[in-house]
């Protein structure tokens, strides 16, 4: 009995440790495989004619995908292992955009008759109905006639009835000329909703340069704290360490850009610098202050792993001072 219960247990635990086995390798291969891209662009003179392509594959092509622009227009791919997501190529469009305007065609023109025949209908049913109106307005205006005409009592009722609500709607008339404010209390209400408004203004004024003088207050104590600052400098470096491996394998860049405005060419220029450390060896950058112009290759290809992602995640999370910078930016923001 014994000997049948430890064999289960062990069944069991090779089992287990199998399953355990496969999620390792899971692990392994989702952190180590690299995901691979490729981005090509070309830019013959003007922004309207500028063509780009990305590519990237991940898990052996099981999850890969493309982005293109072309004319103005986006088309994309998306494969994750069996099933394929987007939008196919501009020849199968154009095809069954094709077939669909003559399948369309082809339903308007019954539709097209059957709708002057309902319109014909319509318009005849109307001048029928505005005939039938016309006929029981004049009868009713003679029957009205011979009435008064047969009993004076109803004439002299209704003349009676007309006077009295002409009297009623001069005296509606007369009434809000007697009730007209003067000139000068008009215009003393209108100082007083002047100054109304104007003192509402100036306290909104003061409360927001009441907040705004605690927010700076307390962006200054955010900024000399020396746990924020020992983890600005722990971030920093941590990121110079990331980007030795975020590096693509080749890079070509050679543009010519002009934005038609020195002051907007110029600030292109500045956010440009910003990378240029980094990759200043591979690229050629020639600014051009007085066109509109857009003009280069560009072409980079490379590889990254989740796995130094996810180690730097893990160095952040573990240092004390990091965790401590998240959590005032968070009260700071109010979020």
């Amino acid at each position: 009995m014994l000997h049948i219960i430890g064999m289960i247990f062990k069944i069991i635990g090779l089992i287990l440790a199998g399953i355990l086995g496969l999620l390792v390798l899971l692990i392994l291969v989702v952190l180590f495989l690299p995901i691979r891209y490729e981005i090509t662009a070309s830019f013959p003179g003007r922004p309207a004619d500028a063509r780009a392509k990305v590519k990237f594959s991940w898990l052996c092509h099981l999850i890969s995908g493309r982005l293109s622009y072309e004319k103005g227009e986006v088309r994309w791919r998306l494969r994750a292992f069996w099933k394929k997501y987007g939008v196919e190529s501009s020849e199968k469009e154009a095809v069954e955009g094709k077939k669909n305007a003559h399948k369309k065609q082809i339903e308007k023109k019954p539709q097209k008759r059957i709708e002057d025949k309902s319109k014909a209908e319509d318009k005849t049913r109307s001048e029928e109905e505005q005939k039938e109106n016309r006929k029981k307005t004049e009868d009713a205006a003679k029957e009205e006639k011979t009435r008064h005409t047969a009993d004076p009592k109803a004439l002299e009722r209704k003349n009676r009835h007309d006077a009295a609500s002409k009297s009623e709607a001069s005296d509606k008339d007369e009434s809000p000329k007697r009730e007209r404010k003067s000139f000068f209390i008009r215009l003393k209400e209108k100082i007083n909703t002047f100054f109304g408004k104007l003192k509402y203004t100036f306290r909104q004024i003061c409360d927001k340069i009441g907040v705004l003088k605690k927010k700076k207050e307390a962006f200054s104590e955010y900024l000399e704290d020396e746990a924020h600052r020992s983890a600005f400098a722990r971030m920093c470096k941590e990121l110079v360490w990331v980007r030795r491996f975020l590096k693509p394998k080749k890079l070509r860049m050679d543009i010519r850009f002009g934005l038609g405005d020195p002051y907007r060419t110029g600030q292109a220029l500045a956010a440009l610098s910003m990378i240029y450390p980094f990759v200043g060896e591979y690229i050629v950058v020639e600014p051009d202050f007085e066109e509109k112009v857009l003009e280069g290759e560009l072409y980079v290809k490379g590889g990254m792993h989740l796995f130094h992602m996810a180690m730097l995640f893990i160095k952040l999370v573990i240092d004390r001072n990091v965790r401590t910078l998240f959590k005032d930016t968070r009260k700071l923001l109010g979020i």
